[in-house]
């Protein structure tokens, strides 16, 4: 019995200390990840020194990261001549105001042969009520719809006047995806697209992997707030007179390390607090001085669409050629 009993108390504390060492284990675990972020925070810091653009804080940098980490593997120089029209998923954001151009927008995607086949997935605005969801999902039973999560970002974000929230759903699709074509909900599809074509015309004309398919009509200097170019300083605004701008609301995306690349400084540039969003910026003025004179600043900023033409010619080398893909098979069509 005395037997019996020293092997139960020298086993419990033999468990013991196995508890106890693999509880210090698992803390020095923690610890480590805790100062491999903190390390990493503080590069990134360290490199983002720029007392015109104001960097990231440590909990938007968090919000960065998650944002930008794909789910699935990045698309590697092997497997990106191989991508077709099958490996590409759609997202689009809508409201309230916008929702019969949401539904027209889904008519032209079911009746395409090709995009009708492929995952889709609806933000909605916080003012989309429950009838206005039962209806979209009535008249577009194959998307996937889902409230955007304005709760899990900065207040900043929440200002939808100043598109923030753009870069932000486009990465949030494009962590699940190997193609990721996202649009406004205004754009409208040509049944006959050949997105077979478009891809592959993409892939092998455009080494920066992100495509701009619609023009503005307009340069990039008249749309483009001065203090924009803070944030690009390898970037002068004089470059801007010649080159034109193109819309946001159509862009293709390969999510390959260049995709990825042009992904991260969007969503960077949305959660910084100047970048997209410079003091003074508005989209509330004369649309006419945008086409009167192309050679000063209209006073209309461009906020997300002039950010991905703003990266994509730093990644392009100056070449705006590249990336400006001008495509007949979309429309823009705005609904009352």
């Amino acid at each position: 019995m005395k037997f019996a009993n020293f092997l139960r108390c020298l086993f419990l504390s033999v468990g013991i200390v196995i508890l106890i060492f693999w509880r210090e284990q698992e803390l020095n675990f923690y610890k480590t990840v805790i100062f491999i972020h903190q390390q990493k925070f503080d590069e990134y810091f360290k490199e983002q020194q720029n007392p015109t653009c104001p960097g990231l804080n440590e909990s938007d940098w968090e919000i960065y990261k998650d944002l930008t980490t794909p789910n699935i593997p990045i698309v590697l120089a092997e497997e990106r001549l191989k991508l077709t029209w099958k490996d590409m998923g759609l997202v689009t954001f809508t409201s309230k105001t916008h929702m019969r151009e949401a539904i027209a927008n889904c008519a032209s995607i079911r009746a395409h042969p090709q995009l009708s086949s492929l995952p889709f997935t609806v933000f909605f605005s916080n003012d989309i009520n429950e009838t206005h969801s039962v209806q979209y999902q009535k008249e577009c039973p194959h998307a996937k719809t889902e409230m955007f999560p304005f709760e899990q970002f900065p207040d900043s974000v929440k200002r939808l006047d100043h598109y923030r929230f753009k870069a932000i759903h486009h990465s949030m699709a494009f962590k699940n995806h190997k193609i990721l074509l996202s649009f406004d909900s205004s754009i409208l599809f040509n049944k006959n697209a050949n997105f077979s074509d478009l891809i592959e015309s993409s892939i092998k004309g455009n080494p920066t992997d992100v495509s701009l398919l619609t023009p503005a009509n307009h340069n990039m200097f008249s749309t483009t707030h001065p203090k924009m170019y803070d944030c690009f300083p390898n970037i002068k605004p004089e470059y801007m007179l010649k080159v034109p701008q193109f819309q946001s609301g159509l862009i293709l995306w390969i999510g390959s390390e260049m995709g990825w690349k042009a992904m991260k400084r969007f969503v960077e540039c949305s959660l910084q607090p100047t970048c997209i969003s410079p003091p003074g910026a508005t989209i509330k003025c004369n649309i006419q001085r945008i086409y009167k004179n192309q050679r000063v600043f209209s006073g209309c900023h461009r906020f997300d669409q002039a950010a991905i033409n703003l990266i994509l010619y730093e990644n392009s080398n100056h070449k705006p050629e590249l990336y400006q893909r001008r495509s007949p098979w979309f429309k823009v069509s705005r609904k009352p």
